[in-house]
C-alpha cells in the first residue's frame, strides 16, 4: 500500500521535482544547491513525514545542520535563475529552514 501511494506522489508531483542536472552548481556562495534540492524530493514525496529531508540532507549528503549550511546564501537568485526545472529554490531553502526548527 505504501509503494502505491508513493508512485502516486511521484506521478502527481514529477514536475516539481529536481532532477540533480546541476546547473545550480555554480553558486556565488558555494552553496550545494543540488543537494538541498535532492533532499528536497524526498520532502515532496513524503508530505506525512516533514522530516524526510531532513534525513536525507544528513545520513546521504552528511549536511546536518540546513541553517548554518544555508546561512551563507544572499538570495542572489542565481541557482532560481539557471535551474532548467524552473523550482522555486530559495522558496525550498526557506520551507528546509522551517523544517529543521521544528525537528
Amino acid at each position: 500500500e505504501e509503494i502505491e501511494t508513493l508512485k502516486e506522489r511521484v506521478l502527481e508531483s514529477s514536475e516539481e521535482f529536481c532532477t540533480a542536472c546541476n546547473y545550480c552548481k555554480d553558486c556565488p556562495n558555494e552553496i550545494p544547491v543540488m543537494k538541498f534540492m535532492e533532499a528536497y524530493n524526498h520532502r515532496i514525496l513524503r508530505p506525512d513525514r516533514p522530516a524526510a529531508a531532513l534525513n536525507q540532507m544528513r545520513w546521504h549528503w552528511f549536511i546536518s545542520d540546513v541553517n548554518r549550511a544555508l546561512a551563507v546564501c544572499d538570495q542572489c537568485g542565481h541557482c532560481v535563475e539557471v535551474c532548467t526545472q524552473h523550482l522555486p529554490i530559495l522558496e525550498r531553502f526557506d520551507d528546509l529552514r522551517q523544517d529543521q526548527k521544528k525537528s
